[in-house]
């Protein structure tokens, strides 16, 4: 969780600064991500977006930022070689379908989110952990 929270400030979202990183069974770092704009885009702490000022959990389609845990999968070599999922933030629904299409089996993660995919990981089975 060390790592995540060191991804974290790499954040270019104003809206909220959030790492992830996936390993393996063993431990292994694959990949590592945080919240922010897509390449080519002025970031979001240089010029916010129409997300930025909004309550947590709503107007996720008026953030431009691609979330953490949607960079760190878009950077794994092999989704089905991942195991556990790290973040600071409990994923979002959205982002909670995404890693169900992987072979990911565990998410750890700080804070909770008020819009998380809990309800549909534990639906699959899986292992969702507070620290």
């Amino acid at each position: 969780m060390n790592i995540a929270r060191v991804v974290a400030t790499r954040a270019t979202c104003s809206r909220r600064a959030v790492g992830c990183v996936v390993a393996d069974s063993r431990g292994y770092v694959l990949s590592t991500g945080y919240n922010g704009l897509p390449a080519g885009f002025t970031h979001c702490v240089d010029k916010p977006c129409n997300g930025a000022g909004l309550p947590s959990g709503t107007g996720l389609n008026d953030c431009l930022a691609l979330h953490a845990e949607q960079n760190a999968i878009a950077r794994l070599k092999e989704p089905f070689s991942a195991d556990t999922l790290y973040c600071t933030t409990a994923p979002c629904i959205s982002c909670t379908k995404l890693i169900l299409a992987t072979s990911i089996a565990r998410i750890v993660f700080e804070k909770d989110y008020v819009a998380s995919g809990e309800a549909l990981w534990r639906l699959a089975g899986k292992e969702w952990v507070k620290l």
